[in-house]
């Protein structure tokens, strides 16, 4: 007789279990030979190990506590276990609690911080009751464990006590030695949390929220550019700035806080990576580095025969940004660009200066060019030389000339044509600005070094602004390498009387990211950077919003606050803290803080290299030969 075959039922498998039997696998290849249970540890493999469950929650958790536990630099894994806990069974246990509660507080027994205890624990039932019965909100069971591991006894006593003393700002933590194999278990990647019964807590959606790392503690991009240490788990910080959305940087802090050693770190790896570098360098910081690493340091100052970049050199080409908002680019003319940049620079110099006064002023510059022969549709300016244009001397002149043939036009800049004497033929700054440019920038690597001038009032403002524009018109002529422009204390552009001058800087920045190239900013006054602004837009902050990066360093508790307010930072009181700068513990703040890319924050401390250290401390230039 033929027996039919009959065919085997299939067993159904979810999901679940077949993740389990994958993780049960992987545990066995991994797991080491042996596990000895003992009476302060378990060892594994050779580490020591305590696996500490979480018993007991604070009333009230804070995400910033949590946080700091996430963030620690010691060799520890964090397990959490959540399960839905049932509406039919909160509300059973509020019940027994409010109960509970109410005896407490009738009772003739009752002390008065238990009696006020209760009626606050009962406050807090009803909120609970009204959140999940009446508005459907959900509540959780939550389960948290925490696995240090150590090579040592002692190594590993201390990575514990550190654990327990972060949990002690929102709980208690504790080694269950009769269980602790179980706890060991439940951190295994099995879904088996042998200890429920020690570490179920029930808990709200939002409180559950608090223990998932939302934030990033670790910036590392491969290839990227080294930024600094990562203070909290002692992993470098590398950033990879051509995956960003522009290579814009700041760093704030003050005088002593590190800036700009942080600035020369970053110019030296951007030189390493291949980048061109120009620095606006008010204190004399970079130029003897620059030089010894091959570049140039270029001197400005009132000595007769030193470096001088004319005012009135058209570019070949120029280009603006189609509106503030805007990414896209225009070709514009290159004389009437000039001029209007030349309108920003006089008006730096003569902030007094009103709308007819300007507009008489527009008139004497296009007639200064036109009697060079620069016209705004008949000039090839790309076959001009540097001596073609005019020079302030120039416009002082025909100012003068009105005297006699243009009295009306010559009465409205006379006082202007008092202050313009001082920069010219026989004036104090004649030297500094009155010429044609007599410095090459053919060099990757140039320092505009402007300390002789620095603390000159009426001369900082407008020899940062005319190397700003200077280096605009580089840039958008020049062959599309990578560059960076290094401003520091670029709060000296900031000029509230002349808003114009930092919408000038805003607007540099967004049109020259399309060419390859990122500005970084540097200030040690906050509130001086922000100061150039509008009803309608701090051009300040305009700039700092541009920046994708941005450095954070030490400074005054009442700057701290301000930055903070300001820029909407949402810094912790904890986070005020780190970054107040005192005088007994500067020299060991200076070079630490927040670093930002995007939304990303991770507490920093900037360092140096072997050779950047020799370079920027030492000033041992003899290293550098063989390098240069």
């Amino acid at each position: 007789m033929k027996i039919p075959f009959l065919k085997k039922k299939k067993s159904r498998i979810t999901t679940e279990e077949s993740y389990k039997r994958l993780n049960t696998n992987i545990v066995n290849r991994i797991a080491p030979d042996s596990i000895t249970e003992t009476e302060d540890n378990i060892i594994s493999g050779g580490n020591y190990t305590q696996t500490l469950v979480v018993v007991d929650y604070t009333s009230v958790l804070s995400q910033e506590n949590i946080q700091r536990l996430t963030d620690l630099n010691e060799n520890i894994s964090i397990v959490q276990y959540i399960d839905y806990f049932e509406t039919s069974k909160v509300v059973k246990q509020l019940n027994v609690a409010i109960e509970q509660n109410e005896i407490k507080e009738g009772s003739s027994y009752s002390k008065g911080v238990t009696r006020k205890r209760a009626e606050a624990e009962n406050i807090a039932a009803d909120m609970l009751l009204n959140n999940t019965v009446f508005k459907g909100k959900r509540m959780f069971l939550f389960q948290l464990l925490i696995h240090c591991v150590a090579p040592s006894q002692e190594e590993l006593n201390r990575v514990v006590n550190r654990v327990k003393s972060e949990i002690g700002s929102f709980g208690k933590a504790i080694y269950p030695r009769k269980k602790a194999k179980d706890a060991f278990d439940s951190i295994l990647p099995l879904n088996k949390n042998k200890v429920y019964d020690l570490t179920y807590r029930p808990m709200s959606s939002q409180a559950v929220s608090y223990a998932f790392p939302w934030h990033e503690n670790e910036i590392y991009h491969t290839g990227g550019k080294l930024k600094g240490r990562n203070m909290m788990t002692g992993n470098v910080v590398k950033v990879d700035e051509e995956s960003l959305l522009n290579k814009h940087s700041a760093y704030v802090g003050i005088s002593g806080s590190g800036k700009s050693t942080a600035m020369f770190t970053d110019m030296a790896r951007d030189y390493m990576f291949g980048h061109r570098i120009y620095a606006i360098d008010p204190k004399k910081d970079y130029g003897e580095k620059f030089k010894a690493m091959g570049g140039e340091w270029i001197k400005f100052g009132l000595d007769n025969g030193g470096s001088r970049i004319n005012v009135f050199d058209v570019p070949a080409r120029a280009v603006i940004a189609e509106d503030e908002d805007s990414d896209k680019i225009n070709e514009s003319n290159p004389l009437l660009d000039k001029i209007t940049t030349l309108t920003v620079f006089f008006r730096l110099m003569y902030p007094e200066m009103n709308a007819l006064q300007e507009s008489t002023l527009n008139q004497a510059l296009i007639q200064v060019y036109e009697e060079k022969g620069i016209t705004q549709n008949g000039t090839d300016f790309s076959k001009l030389k540097k001596e073609d244009f005019p020079i302030l001397q120039d416009l002082y002149n025909l100012i003068e000339n009105w005297k006699q043939k243009d009295p009306d036009r010559y009465q409205l800049l006379k006082e202007f044509h008092q202050i313009l004497y001082s920069y010219c033929e026989e004036g104090l700054y004649n030297n500094l600005f009155n010429g044609h440019t007599n410095v090459e920038l053919e060099n990757d690597l140039i320092d505009f070094d402007i300390s002789a001038v620095y603390r000159i009032e009426q001369v900082k403002k407008l020899i940062y602004f005319l190397l700003l524009s200077h280096l605009r018109y580089e840039i958008l002529n020049g062959d599309g390498k990578a560059t960076k422009l290094y401003i520091d204390e670029a709060h000296i552009i900031a000029d509230p009387k002349v808003v114009v001058a930092m919408e000038f800087l805003f607007e540099l920045m967004k049109v020259v990211r399309s060419f390859n190239c990122g500005v970084a900013v540097a200030t040690q006054s906050i509130s001086d950077f922000l100061s150039a602004k509008t009803e309608f837009r701090n051009y300040g902050e305009a700039v700092l919003d541009q920046a994708i990066q941005m450095l954070i360093l030490p400074m005054k508790r009442k700057e701290v606050e301000f930055v903070n307010e300001t820029l909407q930072l949402g810094l912790s009181e904890e986070d005020k803290d780190f970054l107040t700068l005192f005088e007994a513990t500067k020299k060991d703040q200076a070079g630490k803080g927040f670093y930002y890319l995007g939304s990303n924050k991770v507490k920093i401390e900037v360092f140096l290299t072997k050779l950047e250290e020799e370079l920027w401390f030492k000033k041992n230039y003899d290293l550098f030969d063989d390098v240069v």
